[in-house]
């Protein structure tokens, strides 16, 4: 049998590790589930083709990992930085860009929640003519999309309730803190100038 005896400072050392091993494991949004934001890496549609080519998601514990990660590690932000104050200015700072932010889904209402952002190779995102097209939602985002920004010059972004733009349509423009009547349903997106 060992007779180990810890110092007290040891010990508050080790409980403080242990409780904030567990803070940052349970970092939680306000309906209680698990915080996750994801990134889609999306192209411009190519002609003849319906659909752009995208990435499987790529999701993180903050929006400030995603919004590093989105930018190619352009974008440093604080580690609590709300997702709901993100302008075009921060996450397609100018000058030297790896990619562009053109658009921002959100799981609440008023910019709030988990979040996918969508980023493009593409510096101009939509200013230069390009369309993007999400035939469906990435895994985990089909008819959850509460509220959406769009950016780099995509004022149409249009929200179908149903897959391959089907059934009823809701253009966010640049920004909708709602989504009226097509709340949670959103199936695929289409992004224009």
């Amino acid at each position: 049998m060992f007779n180990v005896k810890a110092s007290p400072r040891i010990v508050l050392l080790l409980i403080l590790f242990i409780a904030l091993a567990v803070a940052m494991s349970a970092a939680t949004t306000a309906n209680g589930s698990k915080a996750e934001h994801c990134v889609v890496q999306i192209e411009p549609v190519q002609p003849g083709e319906k659909y752009s080519e995208m990435s499987k998601p790529v999701c993180f514990e903050t929006f400030a990992e995603a919004a590093y990660f989105a930018s190619g590690g352009v974008v440093r932000l604080a580690a609590d930085f709300e997702a709901a104050e993100a302008t075009e200015h921060i996450l397609n700072p100018p000058g030297i860009r790896r990619s562009t932010v053109i658009g921002v889904d959100y799981d609440l209402s008023g910019f709030g929640g988990n979040t996918i952002s969508w980023t493009t190779s593409n510096p101009n995102g939509c200013s230069g003519g390009s369309t993007y097209a999400a035939s469906s939602m990435p895994s985990g985002w089909a008819n959850k999309v509460s509220s959406a920004r769009s950016y780099q010059g995509c004022g149409t972004y249009n929200h179908y309730d149903l897959t391959n733009y089907g059934g009823s349509v809701h253009d966010c423009g640049y920004s909708c803190s709602s989504m009226g009547a097509m709340d949670n349903q959103t199936e695929s997106e289409r992004w224009s100038q």
